[in-house]
Formats: C-alpha cells, structure tokens, sequence
C-alpha cells in the first residue's frame, strides 16, 4: 500500500490529529484512508507508458507495481451477498470533508464511487498486463509474487463486480451520500462570508460536515477528467451496469 503522505523512507507520515483554531479543539485526521492514493501510483504508471512508448519499463518495475496495486484492492475488497457485488469500505475519497458517517464509532465511508471505479480499472490493467506480458517474464514476475491463476480469476471477478451507489439517478458519491442533508449554504456565506474551511466552522458550532452534501475538492467527478465517455461506458458495460446513456452531463452531477 503507498502513503497518503510520504516520508523520504517512504513510510506514512500522515499526521492523526489536525487543530481547528476556531474552536481551539484537536481532532482526528482520517486522510490516511485516502487509499485511491494506490490507483493514482497505476494509472500514473499507465499514462507514462502509453505516452513514452517505454515497454522496458511496462514490463519491468511497472508491472509489478501495477499488480501489486491490483493485489491491494483484491485483499480490500470484500463480498456482499445481500448486494451480489463486491465492496471497498473505511475509505476517504478525494473530497476531504467527508471522513465518516455522522455519529459512527469508526471513520471512513464505504464505496467511494471514484475509489471503486479507479480500483476495478487498476484490476483490468493488471489483468492485460499479466496476460500480455512476454511468456518468460510472465513466468518469472509471477513465481516471484506468488500469484497465481486463481488470483487472477479473483482479480477478473471483482473487477466486474464491484458496487457503485446511486441516489437521484446520478452516481452517489459513496454510499449514503443521497441520505445527507443540505446546508443551508446563503446563510453561512451571510454570516461568516468566507466559508473555505466549512468544516472547522460546523465543528466550532457542534455540528459536523459529514452531515452535509458539501464538497471541499471534486471527487465523483473526477472520474470524467481522467477516463474518457468512452472509457467509462465500457468500464459500465464490464461491470453489467449501465450508468447513463453518455449523452450529457446530467450523469455526473452531486446533488
């Protein structure tokens, strides 16, 4: 697994607690649960090999990151038989307001939609490369991780199984994002004018943010900047869902 915030050993340094000078209280800092930080590494990894035509490097040091990024989410995820799919829980997604549920004991959210979508597309790719891999490297970089072909078949299914929430008819930002309240968002622009670190302001009155549909960095809607329409649909047609007919931007809207 790599670090949300890494030392120069490569260690996570994250910090666990963050203080909110408006209230003068500290609280726990959960951003280390920003696993989607793994699926950044893969497509990092693809992007450059796809722009630099540097197979030496595909077949070497980048596969085995890619698979074993793949590996990380095929442990994480686990298997919901009410649901029939697969699922990612005690996450932090991109937006860095929403740590948890209101009044849970424990911190993260379940099935942050850019989260699940990014893994399933991590395990696709580690899923061409082990199989497009020249046979003798093949052979070597799978005996030496340990992998095998059940593994691999473990990999295939997540990736076409894996849960992603809707409310509204638009993809939910994790599960139970559709069940948040609004905030009352003209009121706290009038009363504190400045409202960029909204959740210290809801914290210094007792409340929470993640009690509210309230973004601090786009997160679901990530997914359009880094996969093409294209690329989406045919992520929705190997899962089985069909997310939206591509012909607006209704789809990706939060409400």
């Amino acid at each position: 697994m790599y670090p949300w915030q890494s030392g120069s050993d490569g260690r996570e340094e994250t910090p666990r607690l963050h203080y909110n000078p408006r209230s003068g209280h500290w609280l726990p800092d959960h951003s280390r649960l920003q696993h989607h930080v793994n699926s950044a590494v893969a497509y990092d990894v693809w992007q450059y090999c796809e722009a630099s035509g540097d197979t030496e490097f595909l077949h070497t040091e980048g596969a085995e990151m890619v698979l074993q990024i793949a590996r990380f989410w095929g442990d994480l995820a686990d298997f919901d038989g009410g649901l029939g799919r697969y699922r990612i829980r005690g996450v932090v997604g991109p937006d860095e307001y929403h740590d948890g549920y209101p009044g849970a004991p424990r911190p993260g959210l379940d099935d942050n939609a850019y989260t699940n979508v990014t893994a399933a597309w991590v395990l696709g790719r580690a899923l061409d490369l082990a199989r497009g891999l020249p046979v003798w490297r093949r052979q070597e970089l799978l005996e030496r991780l340990a992998l095998d072909e059940a593994e691999l078949a473990r990999w295939e299914e997540i990736s076409r199984r894996l849960y992603v929430p809707f409310h509204a008819g638009v993809i939910s930002q994790f599960d139970g994002y559709g069940n948040l309240a609004e905030l009352d968002w003209g009121a706290y622009r009038a009363t504190y004018r400045d409202i960029r670190c909204l959740d210290r302001i809801l914290e210094a009155e007792g409340d929470s943010v993640n009690r509210y549909r309230a973004s601090k960095q786009a997160d679901v809607l990530m997914l359009g900047y880094l996969f093409a329409p294209e690329e989406l649909a045919a992520l929705s047609a190997h899962w089985g869902t069909p997310w939206t007919t591509w012909s607006g931007a209704a789809p990706w809207s939060t409400t």
